[in-house]
C-alpha cells in the first residue's frame, strides 16, 4: 500500500531501488523518508502521507460507522468548529478591550499631565 501510494506521487526512476531497500530493511523508514525528501523532494514525502491517511480513513469508515452516523458526525465537527470559532472571538475581543483600556489609560495620564490646573492647584504647586 505505501509503495503504491508513493509511486502515484513520482515516478522517479530512483523510486523501486530505494522501496526494495526498505523491503530488504537496507533502509529504516527514517533513512528511507530522508532519501526520498533529498532526492525526490518533501512534496512527495507530504503527498504520500497524506494519500495514505485518506486511504485508511476510507478503508475504515465503513466498518465503524452506520449510515445515520455520518450526519451526527458532521453535526459534531460542525458544533465543534463553531465553538472554537467564538472561543476565538472572545479572545480576540479581550485583547481589543485590554488595548483599549491601556490606550485610555495612557491618554488619561497624559492629559492630566496638560491639563489646565485649577488657580489654587497652580498658587500650592508654585510654593511647593
Amino acid at each position: 500500500q505505501f509503495a503504491d501510494e508513493i509511486q502515484e506521487h513520482s515516478t522517479s526512476d530512483l523510486l523501486p531501488g530505494l522501496l526494495a531497500e526498505l523491503r530488504t530493511k537496507e533502509l529504516d523508514l527514517r533513512e528511507f523518508c530522508k532519501r526520498i525528501r533529498k532526492l525526490l523532494g518533501a512534496d512527495v514525502l507530504v503527498k504520500t502521507v497524506r494519500g495514505l491517511h485518506v486511504g485508511m480513513q476510507d478503508a475504515l469508515a465503513p466498518a465503524l460507522l452506520e449510515p445515520g452516523d455520518m450526519v451526527e458526525c458532521r453535526e459534531l465537527e460542525q458544533a465543534e468548529w463553531l465553538s472554537a470559532q467564538k472561543s476565538l472571538a472572545t479572545k480576540e475581543l479581550e485583547r481589543l478591550r485590554k488595548r483599549e483600556c491601556l490606550q485610555a489609560e495612557r491618554s488619561g495620564a497624559a492629559a492630566s499631565a496638560d491639563a489646565p490646573q485649577h488657580p489654587s492647584e497652580a498658587k500650592r504647586n508654585k510654593t511647593a
